[in-house]
């Protein structure tokens, strides 16, 4: 089938096919398609896209927690504590973030949390490694050099 027939047939909204999450019959432009190795052929993907985005949202929820926990033995629901505490702000830099979740900071050796960071401030101290002699000198290098 080509593309064209292929969108003739999802805007006919008069075909529908029932998803496999919902049960609901739902029309041909509310399911993703599954393009097979030949042109010719192509399938609707069972789910639709409504319970496909459920689905995903969920999972994505499912895996922040799991990492948490995994990494740094919090929960969400901790970590939103934290981040409470902190007034949604970079421990460091104090400036909300841009795009991304707070970093979780923690030292290396104890596993200890020590704050949520935004992404330049985490990754400056690991640039850093978290050596203090490290962080004088540099301190020192850009007082010299004003």
């Amino acid at each position: 089938m080509t593309e064209k027939e292929i969108n003739e047939l999802i805007s006919d909204k008069t075909k529908t096919r029932r998803c496999s999450k919902c049960r609901k019959d739902r029309t041909l432009d509310l399911f993703f398609i599954k393009k097979e190795k030949n042109p010719k052929y192509f399938r609707f993907n069972s789910p639709c896209k409504i319970c496909m985005r459920e689905h995903n949202k969920q999972r994505k929820d499912y895996l922040r927690n799991y990492h948490l926990i995994r990494n740094f033995g919090i929960s969400e629901d901790q970590y939103n504590e934290i981040l409470e505490k902190q007034d949604g702000k970079c421990k460091i830099c104090n400036k909300h973030p841009s795009v991304k979740k707070l970093a979780v900071d923690h030292c290396h050796k104890t596993g200890k949390i020590r704050g949520l960071l935004c992404e330049k401030c985490n990754t400056g101290l690991g640039m850093f490694k978290d050596d203090i002699t490290n962080l004088r000198s540099a301190i020192s290098y850009i007082r010299k050099s004003k």
